[in-house]
């Protein structure tokens, strides 16, 4: 029998004891990060490598470095844009870049007091409409006039302003026992500007694919271990990952 260890319970979720019944929720970023800094999911949509980062990532307003450019500010007063300093989605992608090793690189315009990106890992972008703050685009404020605080969720996508849609699962992870059943899950399609879209019906997701009430459901491997899905359709950008536990029993 294979034993899974509460220690070993990172799959989306850090569990503090054994879990003892079949479980799912939302990942959450732990709250504690004083301000102006925080502690932002960040998620980072590569073209052919995939998704290149995908966690919580603690970072500040700070002078960010860029092989094309040099170093310059980037901390929310860009551009006037505010008073006081912040976190932005672009000190985001730089810190988890220094600290997971990916490429990163940015094009810093004078006339904007802003930096553009030109490559997240393998993926040469030079669009600004590429990243959004909680699934709303944040072109017209920029990637260092945007401000994000605690809980906040940010995404850098390739090629975002050709398809559009962003896929969104929930619940984001799942506690279940060997082949008990099917796991259901619910897909979303946000369209950049705070709205969705109706059309919520063949994504597919774990071999499975979602009717049109944007439902669909995964079943539960036979095996025990950690399990990552992510939905896709040809028109959207792939969602945030699916995270699910299995294990042989609820026993402690």
């Amino acid at each position: 029998m294979v034993v899974v260890k509460p220690t070993q319970f990172t799959c989306g979720n850090t569990f503090t004891s054994y879990p003892t019944a079949s479980t799912s929720g939302s990942v959450t970023c732990a709250n504690n990060v004083a301000s102006p800094s925080a502690n932002v999911r960040l998620r980072l949509e590569g073209y052919m490598d995939g998704t290149i980062f995908e966690d919580c990532i603690a970072s500040g307003p700070h002078d960010v470095t860029t092989p094309s450019s040099g170093t310059h500010h980037c901390d929310g007063t860009n551009g006037g844009a505010n008073s006081l300093p912040g976190t932005t989605i672009v000190d985001l992608i730089d810190t988890a870049a220094q600290q997971n090793g990916f490429c990163f690189d940015a094009y810093y315009n004078s006339n904007y007091d802003n930096f553009f990106i030109e490559r997240v890992g393998q993926s040469n972008a030079a669009t600004l409409i590429s990243m959004l703050a909680n699934y709303a685009f944040i072109s017209e404020d920029g990637g260092c006039e945007t401000e994000l605080n605690n809980g906040d969720q940010a995404l850098w996508a390739f090629d975002a302003n050709e398809v559009h849609y962003f896929l969104e699962v929930q619940p984001e992870f799942a506690v279940a026992t060997v082949g008990n059943g099917n796991i259901q899950l619910t897909v979303i399609r946000h369209d950049g500007n705070g709205g969705f879209s109706s059309d919520v019906s063949g994504v597919s997701i774990g071999g499975s694919t979602s009717d049109a009430n944007g439902q669909v459901s995964i079943a539960v491997p036979s095996t025990p271990g950690c399990y990552q899905f992510k939905a896709t359709r040809s028109d959207s950008i792939r969602s945030n990952a699916f995270y699910l536990t299995v294990l042989d029993s609820f026993s402690t």
